[in-house]
């Protein structure tokens, strides 16, 4: 009995989700019949926001106490890919992604050469795997090995987007901003296009905006 009951608590929480996804683009719909389209105004964090970001203080604190480039440049190569790797998991875990990886690699093509753009990483959400240059990795510079760390904040929160603008969880963000990331994922703006576009379209304002609430609050500044 207990085992048929869970089962079919499992089925009525699918169902409703797939009732509640259903509505959300449908709403969408209606709205862009309906040339009323919704505007997010100002960004205020939601509780479970305010809550992921703590944790996220907490770990970047953990294992950075004074700077991810400070702590990482005295390190070999292999220590830091390791380093890196276990920081990665410990944000993974703490946001519940369970389907989500963090892969520092030195592919071509990956990351490939001469296309006039340094890429720190990136976010593969239909691989539902970031990508870390591996090559930065292997640098001196502790504003490199600064960006590397905030990357990988960054492009998690790119993940985190995709599992609201999908209606697989909400984290009680309003339907305004969700609204705003779904038509910004339809279309992106790449920065090789239209820089200034890039850096103010809603996906990319809120990553940023994230990574450097966290790095404000721990080192007093911004990402540098």
């Amino acid at each position: 009995m207990p085992i048929l009951l869970e089962r079919t608590k499992t089925i009525i929480r699918q169902v409703v989700h797939t009732i509640e996804r259903n509505m959300e683009f449908l709403r969408d719909k209606i709205g862009g019949f309906l040339g009323t389209y919704p505007v997010y105004k100002g960004l205020v964090y939601t509780e479970e926001e305010e809550k992921l970001l703590e944790q996220t203080e907490e770990v970047v604190l953990d294992y950075f106490p004074q700077s991810p480039g400070e702590s990482l440049v005295t390190e070999d190569y292999e220590s830091r890919c390791e380093a890196i790797e276990d920081f990665a998991l410990q944000l993974i875990e703490i946001y519940g992604f369970d389907d989500v990886e963090v892969v520092i690699t030195d592919s071509s093509e990956k990351f490939p050469d001469g296309d006039g753009i340094f890429v720190y990483g990136y976010a593969n959400l239909a691989e539902r795997c970031v990508y870390i240059n591996a090559g930065c990795l292997k640098s001196d510079d502790v504003m490199v090995l600064n960006h590397i760390a905030s990357t990988i904040i960054h492009e998690l929160r790119h993940m985190l987007q995709y599992r609201v603008a999908t209606m697989e969880k909400t984290y009680g963000i309003p339907y305004e901003r969700r609204y705003a990331w779904r038509v910004n994922m339809v279309n992106y703006i790449e920065a090789e296009y239209d820089l200034e576009g890039y850096i103010t379209q809603p996906i990319e304002f809120d990553a940023r905006n994230f990574t450097n609430r966290v790095w404000q609050r721990i080192y007093g500044t911004n990402v540098k």
